[in-house]
């Protein structure tokens, strides 16, 4: 199962006096930012009990990817990605992670949706835009009934999941008996 990052900690070699009253907070991120991983396990998690089989999204640079394929691995959901291609050519080791955890990454614009083909019919050379993978991976989920697409911000529900983090900050923070404001 993936681990998530640790809880908020003093900074190495923080103290009291370096930060005024208060010492230095750091949370160890790992390939994607906690906010990303937040959302990430809630919709892979509710996705799995709701029965879903396959999820798909999209990513820009790889974060949003990184965190749904970890979070689908956890679960035992399948993932499918569709990166923006410049950023699938130039982030080769963000498409290695993704794939590591078991997603299947396309590079967007694709030929395996409709949209992607349209794309590339005026553009063969299109390096992609998150709009364009957006609408690739919202095709497929629709064209797969075991499908269903999740988005890693914006929306309501990210919104809600994301609030888990102030949530463990303030909790790590009035554990430690340290204000950070």
């Amino acid at each position: 199962m993936a681990t998530l990052p640790a809880l908020p900690r003093a900074a190495p070699g923080a103290s009291p006096a370096d930060a005024g009253e208060d010492l230095l907070q750091v949370r160890r991120g790992q390939s994607c930012r906690l906010a990303q991983a937040n959302t990430a396990v809630a919709q892979a998690y509710y996705n799995k009990v709701a029965g879903v089989r396959r999820i798909c999204t999209e990513t820009g640079a790889g974060q949003w990817g990184s965190a749904l394929s970890i979070a689908c691995a956890a679960f035992g959901v399948e993932c499918k990605v569709f990166m923006v291609r410049v950023s699938y050519d130039q982030k080769p080791y963000r498409k290695a992670l993704m794939q590591a955890f078991g997603a299947e990454v396309t590079p967007s614009p694709s030929g395996e949706t409709a949209a992607g083909r349209a794309i590339l019919a005026r553009d063969p050379a299109c390096c992609g835009s998150l709009g364009i993978a957006i609408s690739e991976a919202v095709e497929l989920a629709m064209l797969d009934p075991h499908a269903k697409y999740a988005l890693g911000s914006v929306l309501n529900h990210v919104m809600l999941h994301q609030t888990v983090i102030g949530l463990e900050a303030s909790n790590s923070f009035a554990s430690q008996k340290t204000n950070p404001m």
